[in-house]
């Protein structure tokens, strides 16, 4: 069962850490141009689009791993790499440029971050127009690789150019909410009956970000989850 948690801005602030950590970590990142930005600068990389403002902060983390990634994509990879929470904690802080912050700061955990980053290496690496997918039967975990990673890697092999489009799209935009929604046969089908898996719109980026780039990863070193043709 998957169970999706509303986008609401004062309930993701309010809940109970834990199961909507990452929505409350998102929204306390929608801070994080708010400081003065220094003179002759303007603090261009806080999205201001019409969206809600969970979408808004959203597109401003999006901005900010483009910059980091750019400027420090070994980095990026190493600390994504690492799987305490304490020390991811650390190792992303140690990925903030200033450059990137225009003046502002950044308060942030491991889970707030993680979608945009994997996203901006793809972006980096394989580009906007890379091709699709084939997509390819479900496959059922074990036991002990039952989760979110699990989860990820089954929705991006069953419904890959789907999955890429959400990614991919601006948050808030009639793209991505087209692609949630024509993903939502594939997140039931990659679940066991017996699993129960909670998504902010946040947590999914992150599951999802990370399956197209460790999928696209796979492919371009010869790996067996072969593009269409």
């Amino acid at each position: 069962m998957i169970r999706h948690l509303p986008l609401d801005t004062k309930r993701a602030l309010s809940a109970k850490r834990g199961r909507t950590a990452v929505g409350a970590s998102l929204m306390a990142a929608s801070c994080l141009f708010a400081a003065a930005p220094s003179q002759g600068q303007v603090a261009a990389n806080l999205s201001t689009r019409d969206v809600t403002e969970t979408d808004q902060a959203r597109d401003t983390l999006y901005r900010f791993a483009a910059c980091v990634v750019k400027a420090r994509p070994r980095m990026t990879k190493e600390a994504l790499a690492v799987t305490s929470q304490p020390e991811a904690n650390k190792a992303f802080q140690a990925l903030v440029k200033p450059e990137c912050l225009n003046g502002g700061f950044l308060r942030m955990d491991a889970a707030a971050i993680r979608g945009p980053l994997y996203r901006a290496l793809y972006l980096r690496e394989f580009g906007k127009d890379e091709p699709g997918f084939a997509a390819l039967p479900p496959e059922q975990p074990s036991e002990e690789d039952r989760g979110y990673h699990a989860f990820g890697a089954c929705v991006m092999r069953v419904a890959p150019d789907t999955t890429r489009t959400f990614v991919l799209a601006l948050p808030g935009s009639s793209e991505e909410h087209q692609a949630l929604a024509a993903l939502r046969p594939t997140f039931e089908a990659c679940v066991t009956p017996r699993e129960q898996l909670v998504f902010t719109k946040v947590a999914m980026d992150s599951t999802l970000a990370q399956a197209l780039y460790e999928r696209a990863v796979a492919v371009s070193h010869g790996g067996n989850l072969a593009k269409a043709n």
